[in-house]
């Protein structure tokens, strides 16, 4: 047998190719796969401020927006979330909704913020508005 009998015998079958042509891949879209960042589950926080802008739609929809202290930059800051037919407004313990929201007063509200998508996504789920009541702004 001469050297060229032998670099025939070594040729790689293309069963073998396909098969590590085919290994390949599917390490590559699994590899891939698992480099994608994590995406973090949709959260419910609570913040308490002051309403800074009301923006109503049809069907009580809408936007509001409210300066509040965050405490992770250790500033105020504002932030905008929107209201759905779903969200629960109550002022002074009673059911309301978003045409009776005034700016200037102080709200507490649980919003959804989710972070699936390119961009996060606020959503006012519960909004609790107090209002001095009468007798009390007139001292009786």
């Amino acid at each position: 047998m001469g050297i060229g009998a032998m670099a025939s015998d070594r040729r790689p079958r293309p069963k073998r190719i396909c098969l590590v042509m085919y290994c390949l891949l599917l390490g590559g879209f699994l590899g891939a796969a698992g480099c994608k960042e994590t995406e973090r589950p949709p959260e419910v926080i609570t913040l308490e401020g002051k309403i800074d802008d009301i923006k109503i739609r049809a069907g009580g929809q809408g936007e509001i927006t409210a300066v509040y202290y965050n405490e992770k930059h250790h500033q105020e800051v504002s932030g905008t979330a929107q209201v759905t037919g779903e969200t629960e407004i109550l002022i002074n313990g009673a059911v309301s909704d978003l045409s009776h929201v005034r700016k200037g007063e102080r709200v507490r509200a649980d919003v959804l913020v989710d972070r699936s998508g390119e961009k996060q996504s606020f959503r006012v789920l519960k909004m609790t508005i107090e209002r001095p009541t009468e007798a009390a702004e007139s001292g009786g």
